[in-house]
């Protein structure tokens, strides 16, 4: 008795471009990120459906965001090479996360 192919017993999760990737980083000061990647994921039992999908989950401890609208600067553009360094908005603990 030998077993039928692969192919035959699993179809669905026999591809050879079957891809996933975790990266997860953290830093000194608290920021921490996490990034999941897979492609060509068999949806349940299916011999046809495949998915490709992405997440990501990230905590920062403090973030500077340069962007327009600081008051205290009315007529300078943020991130501009002639703009001061204090145009900027300070955040603590966000959380994002983004599929």
């Amino acid at each position: 008795d030998s077993l039928p192919p692969m192919s035959t017993r699993l179809p669905a999760f026999h591809r050879n471009n079957l891809h996933s990737s975790d990266t997860a980083m953290a830093g000194t000061e608290g920021s921490a990120a996490l990034f999941l990647l897979g492609r060509d994921l068999p949806v349940l039992k299916t011999h046809r459906w495949y998915l490709d999908a992405a997440a990501s989950i990230s905590y920062l401890a403090e973030s500077d965001v340069y962007i327009n609208g600081n008051e205290d600067f009315p007529n300078q553009r943020a991130g501009n090479n002639d703009s001061s360094i204090e145009i900027l908005f300070r955040g603590r603990g966000g959380i994002t996360f983004k599929i």
